[in-house]
């Protein structure tokens, strides 16, 4: 097994203000504290993080939803750390703690102009379900992704 100096672990309170500011750089939402802390508190096992000498560099969150269905709400990167496996490494975590929590299938939404995403999220085995029209604050569109875990 190969040895990476990323560590991947549980999202905590004090880990809120990166996390914002990692949002604020890379996606075009905005998400109060307060949010964070809440989808934190609701799942602790779906909201995790990526560092590297106690630097955060990546997170992904998520909530469980009825139906046996997990739902990520934000992954991003920092840009400097990109196409490092960091993205994959916490969708792959994400995935096993959903199916842990006895969640059978995953989705997500994406915006339509985030190309880069959606090929990410297709290469591992999501697909594109519907278009959600003014799905975002500035009016655009996303598309729903599913991916069945089992």
């Amino acid at each position: 097994m190969v040895e990476t100096p990323y560590l991947v672990r549980r999202a905590n309170a004090h880990d809120i203000p990166r996390m914002s500011e990692l949002a604020s750089d890379n996606l075009r939402e905005q998400y109060s504290l307060e949010f964070f802390k809440a989808i934190i508190d609701a799942w602790p096992d779906g909201c995790l993080v990526i560092e590297h000498e106690e630097i955060m560099l990546a997170f992904i969150t998520g909530a469980l939803m009825k139906g046996s269905t997990a739902r990520i709400l934000m992954l991003t990167v920092d840009t400097a750390y990109r196409r490092k496996h960091l993205g994959s490494m916490l969708l792959k975590q994400f995935i096993h703690n959903a199916l842990r929590a006895s969640n059978y299938r995953v989705t997500l939404e994406v915006r339509l102009s985030n190309k880069e995403a959606q090929r990410f999220y297709e290469s591992h085995g999501f697909m594109k379900l519907t278009i959600i029209d003014n799905y975002y604050n500035d009016g655009e569109a996303g598309y729903r992704m599913d991916r069945t875990i089992v």
